[in-house]
């Protein structure tokens, strides 16, 4: 007798780290946001056998992504499971998944016939997950500056403000489960529920073009102007998780919007600690 509670007691979530070390992957399970996903697409394998595909992209509530290939039956089962259960943000449960490296990243992949999917399923991780990337009550306004590196805005600029969701669905009427991306400049109304440093909180500079500087043996070296730098700027690079009423996403903070929401700069903050 099936039982879908029962079945989610023996899941053993994997996080978004273990999967991509790559470790006893096939004994856990993954779930995530969707975020991306192509159509199911003819491939040739390296035998010459053709096989279908659909690729998709999930991500965890710390903002990292891991991309995903389900293969032939499974493919046509996750259309159909999204067209059945599909919401504005649909949440993906993979079970018996296969870990394998492709490309220098590691994405998982379907798995003869032992993988399982649920598409917003009616269990209390799924609730949790749900309830941790969309709050809809506490909002506070933080000034998010744009992705582009250097570049910040004021309230005065000419802006159109948006919400999250606006920004990454574009119609979620009749695309609930596609991924878009919109180019320009926006505002957005939204809460800092997290911090990210597992990749630093700053980097040092170009003190010409504020681009990222690298290290070749004993110098910097600054590619965009092709020049080398004495010493570079240290100047802040921050990753914060952001919510709003409809959705949440990761969004880099920069130099200006740093220093006006921590008060102070870098070098300040390195030495206070």
């Amino acid at each position: 007798m099936f039982e879908e509670t029962f079945l989610m007691q023996m899941y053993a979530f994997k996080s978004f780290e273990d999967v991509q070390s790559m470790e006893n992957i096939h004994e856990g399970v993954l779930f995530g946001l969707l975020l991306t996903m192509s159509e199911v697409q003819i491939t040739k394998c390296s035998n010459g056998i053709e096989k279908k595909l659909l690729e998709f992209m999930l991500q965890d509530t710390k903002g990292k992504r891991i991309s995903c290939t389900l293969w032939e039956d499974y493919a046509n089962e996750f259309v159909r499971l999204l067209e059945q259960h599909g919401q504005p943000s649909n949440i993906i449960i993979l079970q018996f998944g296969h870990a394998n490296m492709y490309k220098g990243q590691v994405r998982v992949c379907s798995s003869y016939y032992v993988t399982n999917i649920l598409v917003n399923a009616d269990v209390p991780e799924v609730a949790d997950f749900r309830q941790r990337i969309v709050i809809a009550s506490d909002m506070c306004t933080t000034i998010i500056s744009s992705t582009s590196q250097g570049t910040t805005s004021s309230l005065s600029d000419e802006c159109m403000l948006r919400t999250i969701e606006q920004l990454f669905f574009d119609d979620h009427v009749n695309f609930p489960y596609l991924f878009l991306s919109n180019i320009g400049r926006f505002w957005i109304v939204g809460k800092v529920v997290d911090i990210y440093l597992e990749d630093g909180w700053f980097y040092i500079a170009c003190k010409k073009c504020y681009a990222r500087l690298d290290r070749q043996e004993h110098q910097l070296y600054c590619k965009r102007c092709n020049k080398y730098d004495a010493s570079g700027n240290i100047r802040y690079k921050l990753t914060v998780h952001v919510v709003d009423e409809t959705f949440s996403a990761a969004l880099i903070l920069w130099e200006r919007e740093c220093h006006q929401l921590i008060g102070k700069g870098v070098i300040d903050l390195i030495q206070d600690m």
